[in-house]
């Protein structure tokens, strides 16, 4: 009687030890859960856009690197297709950029409209003035003419500017700005299959079909506008949120991307598909860091990414000319002095505009709500 007493005390103890095993896996499964969704709120959170007072600063961060890669785009002082290689990521970036924060915002259907008037007037009118002043700089320091046709003919067009070698930019941002309403009208009322099936056409038609030297289709010739070549890079920002944390992939792909440009005939351009994997790595693994250690430096420079495109032309065509730079022997140090102090002159004009009391001007000319 004792034995079986003893036995059946000891399978309860067995089963209420295996019960203590099995409650403290399932709260160690539990706390873990937990874990992974307070880690994806964490990633929510810097998805988000923030209200009017607050930045996202791994975007600050990203278009502060972007547009200082411009400048240094546009500061090479030899034909180096290192430098090439690197500065040709900042535009992606300033893109991938716009599309994370333009169709992250909370738009009602009645807006819709005001956004298709609003944000394309407001940008034609800061370029067209920014043209205007460009103009003026090249009758000013190269000696050009101010030709009236012209200079009408490129603020109602938004085309290049001469001397202005970034103005190609323009017209396809202003185009995508009026086409924006009806991107984000697919993307609020249509199911994710659909704007994915589209997203992967504009993809195949703007990258693919040019790495397979595909020209024609049915004898009909493909058109390779800058507008069909940019709207992926924006779309792209938003919709592909894949997370991008292995060193060692990101590795081996920019080493294929460092080979391919350093093979090509040409230089880089934007349709080049290994640019746009190897920039958007960089986008998506920048949006692992915590930006907030950088201080105020990236919100300053983020804020003004606009201003600091128009107005570095100019300063880098007066810095080329008046400072001596060739005592310095090395032309990788050249490079990244110049591309420094052009830089740093740039905010200087800025801080300065910044300073005028005509609400109008910088309402305008500094106008940053339209990210590039």
């Amino acid at each position: 009687m004792n034995d079986k007493v003893e036995n059946k005390n000891s399978i309860n103890d067995i089963t209420a030890s295996f019960e203590c095993k099995n409650n403290i896996e399932f709260l160690h499964i539990v706390e873990r859960e937990r874990e992974r969704e307070r880690e994806r709120e964490r990633e929510r959170e810097r998805e988000r856009v923030p209200l009017e007072q607050g930045r996202i600063a791994w975007i600050d961060a990203v278009k502060s690197f972007g547009i200082v890669l411009v400048v240094l785009n546009h500061c090479i002082l030899f034909d180096g297709r290192f430098y090439d290689m690197i500065a040709r990521l900042g535009v992606p970036l300033l893109l991938f950029s716009s599309g994370a924060l333009l169709f992250n915002k909370k738009v009602r259907k009645d807006e819709l409209l005001n956004y298709a008037v609003k944000y394309p007037i407001r940008f034609f009118i800061c370029n067209a003035m920014w043209t205007i002043l460009l103009n003026v700089f090249n009758v000013l320091f190269f000696g050009m003419v101010f030709d009236y046709k012209s200079v009408l003919n490129q603020v109602l067009t938004c085309s290049i500017i001469p001397q202005n070698w970034n103005s190609w930019f323009q017209r396809p941002m202003l185009q995508f700005y009026i086409a924006f309403p009806l991107f984000y009208f697919i993307k609020e009322n249509y199911p994710k299959t659909l704007v994915n099936a589209l997203l992967a056409i504009i993809f195949i038609y703007t990258f693919i079909l040019k790495l397979l030297g595909i020209k024609s289709i049915l004898g009909v010739d493909l058109i390779h506008k800058n507008f069909i070549m940019i709207v992926p890079y924006i779309l792209i920002g938003y919709f592909c949120r894949i997370k991008i944390t292995n060193i060692c992939i990101f590795v081996l792909v920019f080493s294929f991307y460092v080979n391919y440009a350093l093979n090509l005939e040409r230089g880089l351009w934007y349709d080049d598909l290994p640019l746009l994997i190897v920039s958007f790595m960089i986008f998506r693994y920048m949006a692992n860091f915590d930006a907030y250690w950088l201080g105020n430096i990236h919100r300053f420079i983020s804020e003004r990414t606009l201003a600091i495109f128009y107005i570095h032309m100019p300063v880098r065509h007066v810095l080329g000319r008046y400072c001596n730079l060739n005592v310095i022997a090395n032309t990788h140090a050249r490079t990244i002095i110049l591309t420094i102090l052009v830089i740093l002159v740039t905010i200087a004009i800025i801080i300065i505009i910044e300073k005028l009391p005509f609400k109008f001007i910088k309402k305008y000319l500094l106008y940053e709500r339209v990210s590039v």
